[in-house]
């Protein structure tokens, strides 16, 4: 969770479904219950007296504009989930995996991450002032446009440029590398 603290429940949610889609690119919703549900110290096999069921998934995600929609997996055709729809809502709430931003970081995270095969962040080369000067912005609750993903996000001022913290911690590990 960014920012630190208990995550509420919904942050909670998304870091259990990232960990429960590994390498999935899409998941029945009945694979992802049966998984959620299995998982010892979550929540999500007792809420409320009752199991997280299709209904409850479906609306505590639509909080994060995710919605089920009809999946092929093999021969398989069924309600379900995408990996490419809760990138977005990974990047907004979640940390990132600590192995995820890595020269040799698969295709998989790096569609996630919306970083191109040859991100400008990689090329450009550091400028007066290191990575690790990292101040908070003074602007309206330190909020603009990150100038590398353009993302409206809390950012960052780094060297010359002004970046979300996925984007500053991206450059930092390019950077060291």
């Amino acid at each position: 969770m960014l920012g630190g603290g208990t995550p509420s429940l919904g942050v909670r949610l998304l870091g259990d479904l990232r960990t429960v889609f590994g390498d999935s690119e899409h998941m029945l919703t009945v694979s992802i219950l049966e998984a959620l549900n299995g998982i010892d110290e979550a929540p999500w096999g007792d809420l409320r007296g009752k199991p997280l069921d299709f209904r409850g998934l479906s609306r505590r995600l639509s909080k994060y504009d995710v919605h089920p929609h009809t999946v092929r997996i093999g021969s398989v055709v069924g309600k379900g989930y995408s990996r490419a729809d809760l990138g977005d809502p990974w990047r907004r709430y979640l940390e990132p995996e600590c192995n995820r931003v890595t020269a040799g970081s698969d295709e998989r995270v790096k569609r996630e991450e919306g970083v191109s095969e040859q991100s400008d962040l990689a090329l450009d080369t550091p400028r007066k002032g290191s990575v690790t000067s990292v101040t908070s912005d003074t602007g309206p609750n330190g909020t603009a446009n990150c100038d590398h993903c353009r993302e409206y996000r809390p950012t960052f001022h780094v060297g010359t440029y002004l970046l979300c913290r996925t984007c500053a911690d991206e450059r930092a590990a390019l950077v060291a590398s």
